[in-house]
């Protein structure tokens, strides 16, 4: 659907999405964490994430299916309180 905003903060990129599935993420290219909030207020943490792969979360056409498709159960994961 597309990105509402993107910002730099140091080593994180922070973005929002137009999204029915993806609220939002953060990704740090230094630990290579990516974290992503839900619509529903959940939010995950991914470890190892490739910078490409969080790259292509943020420009991907739809989020939900990039998500879906190259980060959802292929990288170790933790719920976040």
């Amino acid at each position: 659907m597309g990105v509402l905003s993107e910002v730099y903060s140091g080593d994180r990129i922070i973005n929002q999405y137009k999204s029915s599935n993806i609220k939002g993420s953060i990704y740090n290219k230094k630990t290579k964490l990516l974290i992503i909030e839900f619509n529903g207020g959940r939010k995950y943490e991914y470890e190892d994430v490739p910078d490409d792969v969080a790259a292509g979360l943020r420009i991907a056409k739809s989020q939900g299916v990039y998500f879906n498709k190259e980060i959802t159960k292929k990288y170790k994961y933790k719920l976040l309180d």
